[in-house]
């Protein structure tokens, strides 16, 4: 049986097929190198023993102090391979799943797995979790996602942590004003167990530096953590700068009335020890500013509130208790001079304002005489002189 020559046109369309194949291939190779010599993926990690997972995309990360130790295996025991500076760039590849124990690490207690990561010298260790922190900006990728939880769960426990990522699903599915109230109240709630585990158990250990807690801060949207209380602690306060951003994505408009009153009551827009109406001049006190109208400015808007809504009744009439009290209690100093602080005490009365009810009133009117003999009833006011 005699073949069939090969015409010369059947060998040229092979040959530019054969030609595109290779050239696909090459393309394809190029890529895949490229896409490994990037590290946007991680699945050369894949075949790690049991108890270690490898992440699906690259976590970025970096180191939190100098000298933490870059080592060959996810144990305090292992070699050593170098010791990395504060602020060192890492790629997260994998964690490990077994229990790590509890280390101190810059004050905080922390339970974290150890991460697999790699240089930007191409160098591959292990790190304990604690040591690290998530690059900026924070996205929600599913990887940041398993680094924040476990996190979280170190330091706060299995319970609260479930609070705090069901709040952070709340607070950015607000749609209503009701919403609003529901998240706000939740982020107070949880806001309070955070701040006495960070009382208790979390060491300032240099004020000039201090813990870097925008991953709290992102589980937690709406509170910013600070250094109080002559920088011995931290506490994380409610940012109404976000609330009132929220606000304004809501139907309804009780909570943007609620956001600026909140807002106006404090400096900068974030939760303070001392309100707008007091003038701090040490950590734990200052003065009274009653005369210059920062009062009936916050009662108006308490009066608005309250006659538009009762979502908000706890926290206005805490504020509107609170604000008496600066006015009324007998330990209070004042800033301003008596002239001054008669004017608005007597426009705060003859104002009528709906939030005050008639033994309140009674009292401002009481201690309106009072301020007519301020050495009598031992009143300490213009004290900017």
């Amino acid at each position: 049986m005699r073949l069939s020559p090969i015409s010369p046109d059947l060998l040229y369309v092979r040959s530019i097929f054969l030609l595109r194949k290779i050239s696909t291939l090459l393309i394809f190779t190029y890529l895949f190198y490229f896409l490994v010599a990037c590290n946007t993926s991680t699945k050369d990690f894949s075949n790690l023993p049991i108890d270690r997972v490898a992440y699906e995309k690259v976590l970025p990360l970096s180191t939190i102090l100098s000298d933490i130790p870059l080592r060959n295996a996810p144990d305090f025991a292992s070699d050593l391979i170098e010791n990395l500076p504060k602020g060192t760039y890492l790629k997260g590849l994998a964690y490990s799943d077994k229990v790590s124990p509890q280390k101190r690490i810059n004050g905080i207690n922390y339970k974290e797995p150890w991460q697999l990561v790699r240089t930007e010298d191409g160098k591959t260790g292990w790190i304990y979790g604690g040591g690290l922190r998530l690059i900026e900006p924070i996205v929600p990728t599913v990887e940041q996602n398993i680094f924040l939880q476990k996190r979280l769960t170190g330091i706060f426990g299995a319970n609260l942590s479930i609070e705090i990522l069901q709040y952070r699903e709340t607070y950015h599915g607000i749609s209503t004003s009701s919403d609003f109230a529901n998240a706000y109240n939740k982020g107070l709630s949880i806001r309070d167990s955070v701040a006495q585990i960070l009382a208790t158990e979390a060491e300032v250990v240099d004020p000039y530096e201090p813990v870097d807690f925008s991953w709290l801060e992102y589980c937690l949207p709406g509170l910013q953590v600070q250094l109080v209380a002559e920088a011995t602690t931290y506490y994380p306060y409610i940012d109404y700068t976000a609330f009132l951003t929220q606000a304004a994505k809501t139907s309804g408009k009780e909570d943007d009335l609620f956001s600026q009153l909140n807002v106006a009551m404090y400096k900068d827009s974030v939760e303070q020890a001392f309100p707008s109406w007091v003038l701090q001049t040490w950590d734990y006190g200052g003065h009274s500013l009653l005369g210059a109208n920062k009062h009936f400015e916050i009662l108006q808007l308490i009066d608005v509130v309250y006659l538009k809504t009762s979502l908000f009744n706890p926290q206005i009439l805490s504020y509107k208790d609170a604000l008496l009290s600066d006015i009324l209690a007998e330990w209070i100093t004042y800033w301003d001079t008596q002239e001054a602080i008669q004017k608005e005490l007597g426009r705060i009365i003859s104002s009528n304002f709906s939030c005050l009810s008639e033994e309140e009133q009674l009292q401002l009117q009481q201690r309106l005489v009072a301020f007519d003999n301020p050495g009598q009833h031992n009143i300490s006011l213009n004290n900017k002189d």
